[in-house]
Formats: structure tokens, C-alpha cells, sequence
């Protein structure tokens, strides 16, 4: 990819390298409960400077045919240099929706997905997610900016199928 770089007061476009690794172990810790943790690391490369970032987080999901009850919780931790070098990472979200949001800076994030099958047609899902930020004293840009080193997001859902 290419990168708007400023060198001496004059705007160039320059070339910008990426290099990522990513580890990822899962384990069916019984038929009901699955363990997943992934590590993650990136190298963003111009002709100024290197910027390096790393990424870890641990996934405990349950979900049993005999029970109402299934979810999942996530604990990541993250260090980018700055949002250059970001990392994604897909997440279990409400059903039909997705998220896949960008971890950069230094921090940390917590989800939690419940979802309670109240009846055979009816279900109720909750989506709680928290981010953050050690050194930052707002998050986001634009109109998506919070003036907080935190980030909460809380979703709720009822589905009744026909």
C-alpha cells in the first residue's frame, strides 16, 4: 500500500510495507465449553520509520443443545504504536450483526455475548463490550468521538420466528 509521508515540508507518496504473524490454538475443553486465544503481531514499514504492534486474546464460549442458554466472553490485549499499524479481530456479535473493530494504542477490551432461548419462537440476546484505552484521553474521531479513556457499547435483541 501507499502512505502520504512528509518529508521536509513536502508531501510525498510513498510506499508502506506491512508484515502480520498470527498464532491461533483452540481447545473443546468439553462438548459444551470451546477455549480459543489468539496472538497476534504486526510490522508496518515506510522509508522513515518501523512501527511494530501486538495483539492477544482469550475466547471462552458455551453453548448446550439441552440448555436456554449460550454465550460467550473475550479478553483482549493490545499495543500498537498508533492507528497505522492497527490490528482487526472478527467478534461474535448479536445475530445477523457482525463487529470487527480496530485495536490500536494501548489498552484493553472485554465482550460478553448471552443469549436465553425464552421459548421455542422467541429468543433475547444482550451484547456488552467495554474498551480501554490507558494513555488515550478520548477514543474514536469525528462523530464518533467519546472524551474517555472507555468505550461502552450495550445491545439488546428479541427475536420471534414466524
Amino acid at each position: 500500500t501507499e502512505n502520504n509521508i512528509e518529508i521536509n515540508s513536502e508531501r510525498l507518496v510513498k510506499e508502506v510495507k506491512k508484515y502480520s504473524i498470527r498464532l491461533h490454538f483452540e481447545s473443546k475443553i468439553s462438548p459444551d465449553w470451546t477455549w480459543r486465544t489468539r496472538f497476534e503481531t504486526n510490522l508496518v514499514k515506510n522509508i522513515l520509520e518501523k512501527k511494530s504492534g501486538v495483539l492477544i486474546y482469550s475466547d471462552l464460549l458455551y453453548k448446550s443443545i439441552e440448555s436456554k442458554i449460550s454465550g460467550n466472553i473475550r479478553f483482549a490485549l493490545f499495543d500498537t504504536e498508533d492507528y497505522l499499524n492497527r490490528i482487526y479481530a472478527y467478534e461474535n456479535d448479536l445475530l445477523y450483526q457482525f463487529s470487527i473493530p480496530a485495536y490500536y494504542g494501548l489498552g484493553s477490551r472485554v465482550v460478553g455475548n448471552l443469549r436465553y432461548r425464552v421459548h421455542k419462537k422467541i429468543t433475547t440476546e444482550l451484547h456488552l463490550s467495554r474498551t480501554f484505552q490507558k494513555e488515550n484521553e478520548s477514543i474514536g474521531s469525528g462523530n464518533e468521538k467519546i472524551n474517555s479513556p472507555f468505550k461502552t457499547e450495550v445491545k439488546f435483541q428479541i427475536r420471534y420466528s414466524f
